[in-house]
């Protein structure tokens, strides 16, 4: 007997690495001579952005700063003053090999923020963030593509999996001058938030389109309340990405790593410069046919098999939600500002799409009965849906959450607060299949078959026919074609005719 068996080999995703590390932060900052002495502490935060994410052989690079801002009173005339410092580290992780082609989704988190007043002019930082990571990357696998004669049968099936990923990253910068009215006499905060909305995919490049979120707060001559100013920005960048095309479906996303800003000498306008890391992957998802089992009815055989475990993008996110909640905020009479952040996000398969669960950090500056600057921070828990049609028990979501706005309103001792978010990212299903990767005939064991004329058999609904014809040693062609079956599954109580080859 004689088997004609071919091969091929498929390129599918692996996950290389995912989980987290851990970066602690540790920092003393002298205060220069133009700047006022601290008398009391409002705030101090810690902002961290990834600017690059690089492999080198089989070692992961991550360079990033550390954003301090800090918020006090100042000893001299009981104003509001501001301190920004970036705080540069680095991180180098060890991985099992050299990745084919990666992949890198990375991110940071503030695990905690404290800041201690040495003395007036100086101040201890101490800090830790959580960087999470996600490395991807391509392998080349040879399986059984065909086999035909001693009475081989072979059963596929479709199985989808990402089969090509194309990562970039570049950096680019954004500059707007910004009117104030009034004018400014001190700039105690910046924020600069980039969502990417849309990506068009042309032969070899990508072409991104968003909008770049942009809160001024600000000290005015003369008024102890700060005035915050808010605008928006369009953004887009086209980026080259060879080997892309339109059948590719792209994850883009912006992070804002530093912020660059200058008052003009009357303080009426302003010049931000600011410079964006743009992350762009592009995957192409299809159905490998791949042969899941295989029999002789001639003789025995073995089959060696391969198991995979392939990270698959089902579906992008691209959702804009408004969250509402109401807080009590005891000993406030006005409202200044509101600054809020998302950590320990979770999220869960719905019937009708995802669940997410997580806490949110709100921050509220404003003013007490007796016109002093009082800050009030709260965590409360939050819940959200978004709305996805994914086939996939367990879910892994990739997905960036964007504050873009917040406001607050002081009503009756309780403020009412609305924060609009940006969700995007992906989500991908962990896909494990085995394929057949090689046949080998016995031809010292022959199957015995059946003498009868004539054989009849009452299946259980769900029976798949390849499993029927395996058992009585015979092809599942023949039996669909004696039963004039149009599905591999039974779906009725019926009797088959068993067709002996």
């Amino acid at each position: 007997m004689e088997l004609n068996l071919s091969h091929d080999a498929i390129k599918i995703n692996e996950s290389f690495y995912d989980g987290a590390l851990e970066q602690s932060i540790e920092y003393e900052y002298q205060l220069p001579d133009y700047y006022p002495g601290i008398f009391k502490l409002l705030q101090c935060r810690i902002e961290p952005h990834i600017c690059s994410c690089r492999t080198s052989t089989d070692q992961l690079v991550i360079d990033g700063d550390a954003v301090m801002k800090l918020m006090y009173i100042d000893e001299d005339g009981g104003s509001i003053s501001s301190i920004e410092q970036n705080i540069p580290f680095s991180k180098t992780l060890d991985l099992k090999d050299e990745p084919n082609n990666p992949a890198i989704f990375c991110s940071a988190k503030t695990n905690y923020a404290n800041c201690r007043i040495v003395s007036p002019r100086k101040i201890e930082l101490r800090g830790a963030l959580t960087i999470f990571l996600k490395v991807q990357a391509q392998k080349e696998e040879a399986i059984l593509n065909d086999a035909s004669g001693a009475g081989i049968e072979i059963n596929r099936n479709p199985i989808l999996v990402t089969a090509k990923q194309i990562w970039t990253t570049r950096q680019f910068s954004i500059s707007e001058q910004i009117d104030l009215d009034p004018p400014a006499e001190e700039i105690l905060d910046v924020r600069v938030k980039a969502i990417a909305e849309d990506c068009k995919i042309i032969a070899n490049k990508a072409i991104t389109k968003g909008t770049a979120y942009i809160c001024i707060l600000y000290r005015t001559e003369g008024r102890k309340k700060p005035v915050t100013k808010k605008i928006t920005m369009p953004i887009s960048q086209i980026i080259d990405m060879p080997g892309i095309d339109e059948e590719f479906e792209c994850d883009v996303r912006y992070d804002v790593t530093s912020v660059d800003n200058t008052t003009s000498q009357d303080g009426a306008s302003l010049n931000i410069d600011a410079d964006i890391v743009v992350n762009c992957c592009g995957m192409l998802s299809c159905n490998i046919d791949a042969i899941t089992d295989a029999y002789s009815t001639e003789c025995e055989i073995k089959t060696t098999t391969k198991e995979f475990n392939s990270p698959t993008m089902l579906s992008l996110i691209d959702d804009n939600l408004t969250l509402s909640e109401k807080l009590e905020v005891p000993n406030m009479e006005d409202i200044y500002d509101i600054y809020s952040n998302f950590f320990d996000v979770t999220s869960e398969k719905t019937h009708d799409g995802l669940h997410f669960n997580a806490r949110l950090n709100i921050v509220i500056l404003g003013s007490n009965k007796d016109e002093e600057t009082v800050i009030f921070e709260k965590s409360i828990p939050v819940e959200f849906d978004i709305t996805k049609n994914l086939n996939c028990d367990n879910p892994n979501v990739d997905a960036d959450i964007i504050i873009t706005n917040n406001e607050a309103e002081l009503i009756n001792g309780e403020s009412q607060i609305k924060i609009d978010l940006h969700i995007g990212g992906h989500v991908s299903c962990n896909k494990k299949f085995l394929t057949v990767s090689d046949l080998v005939l016995d031809e010292t064991k022959p199957k015995t078959k059946s003498n009868s004329a004539l054989t009849l058999y009452y299946p259980e609904f769900g029976d798949s026919v390849w499993n029927i014809a395996k058992q009585f040693c015979t092809s599942p062609n023949a039996i669909m074609e004696a039963n004039n079956l149009e599905s591999n599954i039974v779906k009725d109580k019926i009797m088959l005719i068993i067709p002996i080859v």
